[in-house]
């Protein structure tokens, strides 16, 4: 018969986690534990061997008796309220809108391969359209080496503190202006070692399962990216690091870069190459860099795209970087986990609150390609209900320069104020 039933908080024997422990921090695991000293209102029954389990917090779970075999169904939908304080463009509704919805199956086959398949683009300026669905994730991970993990399928590819980062445990509500030139996630095979204090990610990558990545399909190429926090002692954290990717474009390939203006609710992308002609190879330079001290840190990346061209097209050079400062008045600290930012765990019943501010910059103006400047400033306040909620505030000041007009769609040299604010919920 189901049953309600208040699990208690683990109160396991702490021991030292293992070297696959570390790598998953901060991410979706098989198992997805209750936190220490968290209670979770749960659902449960039973159906021949399997055990179901069902809450709010930690979506659904099944297990099989007498089997490693776990199947978990979770999940995020972000929502969004945008207005817009406009000059010379319409940036569209002011409004409410779903900006994000996601489903995640994952789970173990057995304690040594794990699996993950996300879907996602479930809806389209801010409502929903499930016409645009697409895999974001779906990979095989192979866990049974002592000193590294094989992840084979569909998978982020290891490039950007914050595309490493889930967008859930982001700072802001959108990632920088930079964030044009991570490759995202595509097919690969990626292998990922290192110590409690630094990690080595590398692998072999082709396109998306879905071909929908703003900067369209770009061949096959190898990406890297090290990581380590050379001072880790007193509440103190040092992390830097730098990335690497290497792509040839097929002749049938579009290569282009385009960046709204860190609100997703809109359809304008001030700075846009367009269509970039003859393009045969990419190198991405990225260099990052985070410094924690208790409640406070400062967070920065830095990313070169170089564009190789052929039939007597000169190469072309673009680059992005911002800068950030984040203050948790009510004491918290950044959770940093192996090159990564994980959840924020409140101290306090009530949540923790967190202001940040930062600078972004892009450039997409090269030789012939005039996909124009911009530069935003943007200031937040997070409130962290619990690990799984999070209510956020940003108020965004945007300047463009004349060539920034969305591939000669809306008028340059533009300057508008965007205040938004999102309900995000994980389960």
């Amino acid at each position: 018969m189901p049953a309600y039933a208040e699990q208690p908080a683990r109160t396991e024997e702490k021991t030292e986690p293992s070297f696959q422990d570390y790598l998953e921090q901060g991410t979706k695991t098989a198992t997805k534990p209750l936190r220490t000293g968290e209670a979770a209102h749960t659902f449960t029954t039973k159906i021949g061997r399997a055990n179901i389990n069902l809450s709010l917090v930690h979506g659904l779970k099944l297990t099989v008796d007498n089997s490693e075999f776990t199947l978990n169904l979770g999940g995020r939908i972000l929502f969004d309220a945008a207005h817009y304080f406009e000059d010379k463009n319409d940036l569209g509704d002011n409004g409410v809108g779903i900006r994000s919805i996601r489903t995640d199956f994952y789970g173990q086959f057995n304690r040594n391969w794990q699996y993950m398949f996300s879907l996602g683009g479930f809806t389209t300026g801010g409502r929903i359209d499930t016409g645009g669905v697409s895999v974001e994730n779906l990979y095989i991970r192979y866990r049974g080496f002592e000193d590294y993990v094989v992840t084979a399928g569909q998978h982020t590819e290891p490039f950007s503190l914050e595309e490493l980062t889930s967008r859930l445990n982001i700072t802001f509500m959108e990632r920088a202006l930079n964030n044009a030139f991570a490759p995202g996630s595509t097919v690969g095979l990626s292998v990922v070692t290192g110590g409690q204090w630094w990690t080595g990610r590398g692998g072999f990558f082709a396109n998306s399962i879905t071909d929908e990545k703003d900067q369209g399909s770009q061949g096959y190429g190898i990406t890297g990216n090290f990581s380590g926090a050379p001072i880790h002692t007193g509440g103190n954290i040092l992390h830097l690091g730098g990335s690497y990717s290497y792509r040839n474009v097929e002749d049938t390939s579009d290569v282009f870069f385009r960046s709204r203006p860190e609100s997703g609710l809109t359809d304008v992308r001030y700075v846009n190459t367009g269509k970039i002609l003859s393009s045969e190879s990419l190198h991405r330079f990225g260099f990052e860099s985070i410094w924690i001290s208790g409640p406070w840190s400062i967070q920065s990346e830095y990313i070169h795209t170089l564009v190789g061209r052929k039939e007597g097209f000169k190469d072309l050079h673009f680059n992005g970087w911002y800068a950030f400062l984040s203050w948790f008045p009510t004491g918290e600290t950044r959770n940093y986990q192996r090159g990564k930012i994980g959840h924020v765990e409140p101290l306090r019943d009530f949540g923790a609150v967190e202001l940040a501010v930062r600078y972004s910059s892009i450039d997409l103006t090269s030789a012939d390609v005039l996909g124009g400047r911009e530069n935003d400033v943007t200031v937040g306040v997070n409130w962290y209900v619990n690990p799984y909620l999070r209510v956020m505030l940003n108020y965004i000041y945007v300047t463009t320069d004349i060539n920034a007009n969305d591939d000669n769609t809306v008028i340059g040299n533009d300057s508008p104020h965007i205040l938004q604010a999102r309900f995000q919920w994980e389960f």
